[in-house]
Order: C-alpha cells, then sequence, then structure tokens
C-alpha cells in the first residue's frame, strides 16, 4: 500500500512540474562538475585569479589568467580545464585598467598576498559554468 501511495505522489508532483512548465529534473544539475569559462567585457586586458570546487569538500585557487579584452576563454591549468560544482559558491578576484573587482565575501591567500574575493554569478550553459565582468 505504501509503494502504491509513494508511486501516486511521484506521478501527482511531476504531472503538476509538467503542467507548471517547471522541469522535474532540475535538482539533477547540481553537483556536477563543469568546465569553467571567464567572459572579459572590458576593453582592457584582465587579471583574473578564480577560487572554485572540483570536490565538494574542498576548494582550489588558480590563476592569475591574464584574459584579452572582449573574449571568452575556458580556464585551463597545464592544459587540463578547470571545473567546478555547480550549486557551489564561486569566487574570483580581477584587475583590469585601473578597476578592481574584490570584496570580503572570501579571503584567500595565494603567493603570499591576501586578496578579497566575490561571489560570481554564475550561467550553466551545456558543459560549462560561464562567469563575467563588465566595465
Amino acid at each position: 500500500m505504501l509503494s502504491l501511495f509513494r508511486r501516486l505522489a511521484v506521478a501527482s508532483l511531476l504531472l503538476g512540474a509538467l503542467l507548471v512548465g517547471v522541469p522535474p529534473v532540475a535538482e539533477a544539475q547540481q553537483g556536477q562538475n563543469r568546465s569553467l569559462v571567464f567572459r572579459n567585457n572590458c576593453s582592457t586586458p584582465l587579471r583574473l585569479l578564480v577560487r572554485h570546487a572540483e570536490d565538494p569538500r574542498s576548494y582550489t585557487t588558480t590563476g592569475f589568467y591574464t584574459i584579452r579584452p572582449n573574449t571568452s576563454t575556458t580556464l585551463t591549468q597545464r592544459g587540463d580545464n578547470i571545473t567546478h560544482i555547480t550549486g557551489l559558491p564561486l569566487y574570483f578576484f580581477a584587475e583590469s585598467g585601473g578597476r578592481t573587482w574584490s570584496a570580503g565575501d572570501v579571503t584567500v591567500a595565494f603567493n603570499g598576498v591576501n586578496y578579497r574575493m566575490v561571489r560570481a554569478n554564475q550561467t550553466v550553459s551545456g558543459s560549462n559554468i560561464e562567469f563575467a565582468v563588465a566595465c
């Protein structure tokens, strides 16, 4: 009887999701490792430091990357794409043309210097997580 009740409950949730246009598997995208793609919307080169989670239990800091003006770049290290787990916060520090993207969200020591990092606005696009800055 309980099994029948569970089946009916799941079926009604799926039907309800279809009727209101909400994909029933929205949570399936949580927790997937995806490549990081950064967009520099500035007219000057940008230096970028990234704090990302390839593992849900720990974060890694990579950089500095130099990103050309008005370009998107897949971030790599030693030839491999840098990845991040969807649903977890992603942080960065950036400098371009005298402007700095820095905040007190997270402070990271990198090569003996403390950097105050900004929480990125992430967009999942296919197998990538995209984030950007605009000047």
